[in-house]
């Protein structure tokens, strides 16, 4: 190929003539329409079959791209129209605020319940001690009723238990020479008050006679202690309690008051309830300084000791 002619790619045409005068080759170059061909450098901006066939790889590639994200867009579609506006929202369903309102007000409804419950609980079981306090406080009347001595005409007081025996002698009580009064009339200077009788514990240990009470030292005196005794704080079944007499003591200047005088006796009290306790008393012997009076002064300093009643009566 010729260097003007380098440009162009133009095929070859040879004619052979075979006769009789021999072979004759003509090598003339036929004419060619060029206005249809492509150059080099035509052709070097072509693309080629592979080039286009990746193409076609690419778009369809593409084309499946799009088709799945028209898809996606037309389910979005389909999502966004079931959706709620702001305002169906609100209007549908609660603000978070008052879902927080409600959780207290459940959380308060539920300790409200709770506390209900509870206080139902306690209730039934108070109910149960006091159906059991109640039976118990039966049997003790049916087996040792109380007693509750009065003069005629004293009203009983407001607090006297169901079932109480309440016995009037006919002479007046509190100002038998023989007899001490009963200990409703005694000074409560450390003794608390109960329905029947005195409590006497660690804060209130003395239940002692008043100058009021003091009767005549002469004599024999029996005493008759009606008590009862829970026990000691370490399941103790007895415990002790100090008698004492009472002396009538005046300093020059003062007025008289009664005093703790001489030890008669160490009681021993026996756990139970209504139980009774007896002593034969001559106060004189016990305690020669007592003088023309005498009077009683229990001390127990023991937990707890229930004096029903306390009867002391001259007997010789």
């Amino acid at each position: 190929m010729s260097e003007e002619n380098q440009g162009q790619c133009l095929p070859s045409q040879v004619t052979i003539n075979i006769g009789t005068s021999g072979v004759k080759v003509n090598d003339v170059p036929p004419k060619v329409d060029t206005s249809k061909l492509a150059t080099k450098e035509e052709l070097a901006g072509k693309a080629t079959k592979a080039d286009v066939d990746a193409v076609n790889v690419k778009v369809e590639q593409v084309r499946t791209v799009a088709g799945k994200a028209a898809a996606d867009a037309v389910e979005a579609k389909v999502v966004a129209g079931k959706a709620l506006t702001k305002e169906a929202a609100d209007a549908a369903y609660a603000t978070k605020a008052q879902v927080a309102a409600m959780g207290d007000s459940i959380r308060a409804t539920r300790s409200a319940a709770e506390q209900t419950k509870a206080d139902g609980e306690a209730t039934k079981r108070i109910a149960e001690h006091a159906e059991e306090l109640t039976q118990q406080l039966a049997r003790n009347l049916a087996v040792s009723p109380r007693v509750l001595r009065l003069d005629k005409g004293e009203p009983v007081p407001a607090d006297t238990p169901l079932g109480t025996i309440v016995v009037r002698p006919e002479s007046p009580i509190s100002t038998n020479p023989g007899l001490f009064p009963p200990i409703s009339e005694w000074p409560k200077i450390n003794a608390a008050e109960t329905g029947d009788g005195v409590r006497l514990d660690f804060q209130h240990q003395i239940l002692s006679t008043g100058l009021e009470q003091l009767r005549p030292s002469a004599g024999k005196w029996h005493m008759t202690l009606r008590y009862s005794f829970p026990g000691g704080n370490f399941g103790e079944e007895t415990g002790q309690a100090n008698l004492y007499t009472v002396r009538r003591f005046q300093e020059e200047g003062h007025p008289a008051q009664a005093d703790q005088g001489a030890k008669i006796a160490i009681l021993e009290v026996v756990k139970g309830e209504r139980q009774v306790l007896e002593l034969d008393i001559e106060p004189l012997q016990v305690d020669p300084n007592v003088g023309d009076t005498w009077g009683i002064w229990l001390e127990a300093p023991i937990p707890t000791l229930y004096v029903h009643d306390l009867v002391i009566r001259k007997v010789a």
